[in-house]
């Protein structure tokens, strides 16, 4: 059995590298090949690699793509003419072709599913969890808040950001004051939290979308000397660090894990107990992390915790009495 992931950075990026390690882990306790490509940022190299891997005469047995600045529709199509399965990975189709591809297997037989992190409630997560810090730490009972996305495009981006909204709509103390987009860029947030804050000199908190931005944030927070509550989504090494040095306020991760359960899924596709018995779209929690968690983070920091996981014991092919996935991090279970 073998199998070709696609990544939107490249092979040192600090989040697709956990991603590929905790999956290449699982690959080997299953048994599988994987080989992995990285588009370095550009989407229109990822769909000349996806194009490239469907017709090369090595026949991957599935692919796992994500819809990188919307172009899933591209590789589904692809995947359709070659019959080839593919996973779509981490982010689900764009809402302007929702109705044109339907759900996995509708409209597409080999569009075989969806593994996604519930990325609204991510984002919710962090702008409740940033409001108590606030409560907090500040003299005055109401809250403003600036917000630093990502990619205007991403799905990651626009759903956390979907979250965030949420949770200001359901807190009336808290007071959105403007949203902006670094392109998951750590210096262009820096850069963007400096107008912010010259425009809203008064505002403390800075929800972020990414642990990279936020430490855009504190960056420029630092140079200029000022006090600023923020946090990310990720579990990077670096927003990891920093919390632990108390810097930034939290982290919501453990995402990286689902390339192995992607191929957990395709394991037990193969090998006959199809992952539609339970849903064609799985939904993967993300956990939040902070400064009163910090035994878990130096554990997080310290240990690849993927290899030290039997992946062979989350398949429901190699245990028939598995009914429902449990694809939260190993040894954390979300609240």
């Amino acid at each position: 059995m073998k199998i070709a992931f696609f990544t939107t950075r490249q092979a040192d990026d600090a989040y697709w590298g956990q991603v590929t390690a905790a999956m290449s882990a699982a690959c080997r306790d299953l048994g599988i090949q994987l080989e992995v490509f990285y588009a370095g940022g550009n989407h229109i190299t990822l769909i000349e690699q996806v194009e490239s891997a469907l017709k090369s005469p090595r026949r991957f047995d599935a692919i796992v793509v994500p819809n990188f600045k919307k172009t899933a529709h591209r590789n589904i199509k692809a995947a359709e003419q070659y019959k080839v399965p593919l996973l779509l990975f981490n982010s689900e189709i764009s809402a302007d072709r929702q109705l044109e591809m339907g759900l996995p297997r509708e409209h597409f037989n080999y569009w075989i599913g969806t593994i996604v992190p519930d990325e609204r409630q991510a984002g919710y997560r962090l702008a409740e969890n940033l409001l108590k810090e606030a409560e907090k730490t500040l003299d005055h009972p109401a809250t403003t808040m600036v917000a630093i996305g990502g990619n205007l495009a991403d799905f990651s981006s626009i759903n956390r950001l979907k979250g965030m909204e949420q949770a200001v709509k359901e807190h009336p103390q808290l007071q959105l004051l403007q949203t902006v987009h670094a392109n998951w860029n750590r210096k262009t947030a820096a850069q963007m939290y400096h107008r912010l804050h010259q425009r809203y000199p008064n505002n403390t908190v800075v929800w972020t979308a990414s642990d990279l931005m936020a430490l855009g944030v504190l960056d420029q927070a630092s140079t200029a000397q000022r006090t600023v509550i923020t946090g990310g989504v990720d579990w990077t090494q670096q927003g990891l660090e920093s919390i632990i040095q108390g810097e930034l306020s939290f982290s919501l991760g453990g995402h990286y894990f689902n390339g192995a359960w992607a191929a957990v899924m395709l394991y037990d596709y193969f090998h006959g107990r199809d992952f539609k018995q339970e849903s064609v779209r799985i939904l993967t929690p993300m956990l939040p992390l902070g400064i009163t968690q910090s035994e878990t983070i130096k554990q997080l920091l310290h240990q690849r915790i993927w290899e030290k996981v039997n992946f062979r014991l989350y398949s429901k092919a190699l245990n028939p009495d598995i009914t429902h996935y449990n694809f939260s991090v190993p040894g954390l279970e979300p609240e």
